[in-house]
């Protein structure tokens, strides 16, 4: 055996024997400063050496290539994550605003639904002889019941342009109106404008509406320029059963939300 080894084997022991008694390097007699640093860098190198928890801060190219994959396979798992969870919201506040509106167009439905019953069920209003001017709104325009008339043809004379004739059994009820324009400039009165209904009631209840003309003074229909206090006339057809008794019956007026009447007299 060599100095060398000699040397190496004495470094060793003394090296363990700092380990295991845990002495200090001053305890340790006729050691030089050179060999006091060898035992203490190798003292660290068993310490490093049998450390458990003892990583090295470096990383092989495979190493970080393992890592970088576990990190990108985290930050997908997350993404996917929050991408279902913004897709639950969607869906969530979609159909909550559907439902929203669904209830809403229910709740306008049955509104409406009342009142139309509202409308069907309600009595109608009697209006005066020259009161369905006043009733529909029309400004210094009055609308007067002028009479009416059971026939089998309107008009009698035959020379319009269009002649009315009552089908096999049937009469036709010609309901006289007078449209008067009672302001200090002409007016122009555009009854076909408006959404107005014409039933004639029968004393027995049974009710019809006005026949569909072409003729020029069919009221429902109607549109002229009145001059300044002067007036014009309209007509209201309906067809009922041949014999029929119109005594005590009445033209309604339903224009959608309310009812006016005119009895026939």
């Amino acid at each position: 055996m060599n100095m060398k080894r000699k040397i190496s084997v004495g470094l060793i022991s003394i090296g363990m024997g700092l380990c295991l008694t845990g002495c200090s390097m001053a305890t340790i007699p006729d050691m030089t400063p050179q060999q006091e640093e060898l035992v203490t860098e190798y003292a660290a190198g068993l310490l490093l050496k049998y450390d458990k928890n003892f990583e090295s801060g470096i990383l092989s190219a495979d190493e970080l290539e393992i890592a970088e994959a576990k990190e990108k396979a985290q930050f997908e798992k997350e993404e996917k994550q929050r991408q279902l969870a913004e897709e639950y919201v969607a869906k969530s506040q979609k159909a909550k605003e559907e439902k929203e509106k669904e209830k809403e167009n229910k709740k306008n439905k049955d509104k409406n639904k009342e009142g139309s019953e509202a409308v069907e069920n309600n009595e109608p209003v009697m209006l005066g002889a020259n009161g369905l001017g006043e009733y529909m709104g029309l400004d210094s325009v009055e609308i007067s019941y002028s009479g009416v008339k059971l026939t089998q043809s309107y008009p009698e004379d035959g020379n319009n342009v269009f002649v009315m004739d009552a089908t096999a059994g049937k009469q036709l009820v010609v309901v006289n109106f007078s449209i008067a324009n009672n302001s200090d400039s002409e007016k122009e009165v555009s009854m076909n404008m408006r959404n107005d209904k014409y039933s004639l009631v029968l004393a027995d209840g049974s009710r019809t509406e006005n026949c569909a003309t072409l003729l020029l003074d069919d009221m429902a229909m109607y549109y002229n320029t009145i001059p300044a206090h002067a007036s014009d006339s309209a007509v209201l057809v309906f067809e009922v059963s041949e014999g029929s008794d119109v005594s005590g019956a009445y033209v309604e007026v339903n224009d959608g939300t309310q009812k006016g009447k005119i009895v026939l007299q």
